[in-house]
């Protein structure tokens, strides 16, 4: 080859090379969408990362991208033993109020119109008896919003190095649907993201 060649095969690679910088890559508008989250905890996946459209800023140092992927929230590791394990402790807390309702029933019974102080302490003992053994059944019901179950605790102990955000999002994901929390969710997110120019190339603005 010789030197006009090699110098005109010089410049049209620099002259590719300034013109791909002129917007983002498809990997710089991948890490400014989703960040870290591919990767950072176990329980999700990001699928079907597509660019659906980019609009260039004024001056060439801004870009606006759209997006659009699969959010897949995964099954929670031996989610069927955990939820098992908080219906027999649903079922124990359900005994417990079943006994502390008939004491509550019978001491009502036994003091029916007793003024005295006595039977006004044994009144008050017996119902403080029976509502905190409500409360105990009421949040440990799979029927309760939370399922009985500490998400929050279980998400943060699965993946502790990703964000407060993305674990709550997890964890609401699962308590929403205890067929979520056995079987894994999907969601289909559409987002746009503005990107700048830096000197280590294009990354998410404000």
């Amino acid at each position: 080859m010789n030197t006009r060649n090699v110098l005109a095969t010089i410049c049209a690679v620099v002259f590719i090379s300034a013109c791909s910088s002129n917007s983002p890559s498809e990997s710089e508008i991948k890490k400014a969408a989703i960040g870290d989250i591919d990767g950072v905890c176990k329980l999700v996946k990001i699928e079907n990362f597509i660019k659906v459209n980019g609009v260039a800023g004024n001056g060439g140092n801004s870009y606006q991208e759209s997006v659009k992927y699969t959010l897949n929230v995964l099954p929670f590791p031996d989610a069927q033993n955990i939820l098992k394990d908080f219906e027999n402790k649903h079922t124990e807390a359900t005994k417990t109020y079943d006994a502390a309702k008939a004491n509550s029933d019978a001491v009502y019974a036994k003091f029916n119109g007793d003024t005295s102080i006595e039977a006004n302490q044994s009144r008050n003992t017996a119902h403080d008896a029976r509502e905190a053994a409500w409360q105990v059944m009421d949040q440990s019901s799979l029927s309760n919003t939370n399922h009985g179950i500490p998400y929050d605790q279980l998400v943060n102990q699965a993946c502790p190095s990703s964000s407060p955000e993305l674990n709550a999002f997890i964890a609401s994901s699962y308590a929403s649907s205890k067929e979520f929390f056995i079987g894994g969710a999907n969601k289909e997110v559409n987002q746009t993201i503005n990107m700048i120019k830096s000197d280590n190339g294009w990354v998410k603005g404000e």
